[in-house]
This record gives C-alpha cells, sequence and structure tokens, in this order.
C-alpha cells in the first residue's frame, strides 16, 4: 500500500509539470508518512506494507 502510494503521487505530479521532479519526491515521501503515522498511530488501522514489512 505505501509503496503504490508513493509511485501514484510522483506519477501524478510528474504528469502535471515535468520540471518539478525533485519537488514531487519529497512531497509524495512527505504525503505517505504523515497518512501512514496517522493511520498507524492516530486511527490506529493497520496499514499493509507489503514488502516494507520486514523494515518496520
Amino acid at each position: 500500500m505505501v509503496l503504490p502510494a508513493m509511485a501514484l503521487l510522483v506519477a501524478m505530479i510528474l504528469l502535471h509539470d515535468r520540471r518539478q521532479w525533485p519537488k514531487a519526491v519529497i512531497l509524495t515521501v512527505a504525503i505517505v508518512a504523515g497518512l501512514y503515522l496517522f493511520f498507524r498511530f492516530v486511527a490506529r488501522v493497520p496499514v499493509p506494507l507489503g514488502p516494507l514489512n520486514a523494515i518496520f
């Protein structure tokens, strides 16, 4: 869930404006991390991590 969300956000931002790719990567990581932290610790909903499950 986390990796596909990051790929989707980067793709959408790059499709909009290709010159903004550094900003797209930073924004994507920040949004996905914020959503993960919200659902994990505030809403207490388990988030499927897929291949990242071994790390976290």
